[in-house]
């Protein structure tokens, strides 16, 4: 929906329908036989308020994820903790290996949308995202208006289905 050109997850779909990193810098680390993924961040990400986003703002999104999302309860059934090592890396431990995770953390609906850790009211009150644009108003049933986020930080490889370089 239009949503995802305000709010942008860690991984989302390309060409053929390959997931590919967006907020995340690369591809998921894999290891304990499939029962950790380790997602390293990209750095200097803006948020439309102009707060940097780190790992505490993912780890808040993935809780309110799990709280409000049909995906997110289903992706963290298998999800033991999700922890920071550091400011730029995300560690998920799972009890079984379970392919499916990244998928859900890629989809647009019921998306995984990192927003600052400030920001993590339910329902969402205020709509800071990382995207291109910004909500600025929105009217039931008769109009949305975005504007371009002047800040935004966009990838530097070329655009790849939903991911790659976007631009406003």
């Amino acid at each position: 929906g239009i949503m995802q050109h305000v709010f942008e997850t860690l991984y989302t779909f390309g060409d053929g329908l390959t997931i590919v990193p967006l907020l995340a810098e690369s591809d998921a680390v894999v290891g304990d036989g499939g029962r950790s993924l380790t997602i390293k961040l990209r750095q200097g990400v803006k948020f439309h308020d102009g707060s940097t986003m780190t790992s505490a703002d993912v780890l808040a999104s993935l809780t309110r994820w799990r709280q409000v999302a049909d995906r997110g309860k289903t992706g963290w059934a298998y999800i033991t903790a999700a922890t920071a090592p550091d400011a730029h890396t995300v560690v998920l431990t799972l009890k079984d290996p379970y392919a499916p995770l990244l998928a859900l953390l890629s989809l647009n609906n019921n998306a995984m949308a990192v927003i600052p850790e400030s920001n993590q009211a339910v329902p969402m009150a205020k709509f800071i995202g990382t995207g291109p644009y910004v909500l600025k108003e929105r009217r039931a049933d008769q109009w949305v208006i975005l504007s371009r986020f002047a800040d935004y930080t966009a990838r530097a490889n070329p655009a790849d289905g939903y991911g790659g370089r976007r631009t406003a």
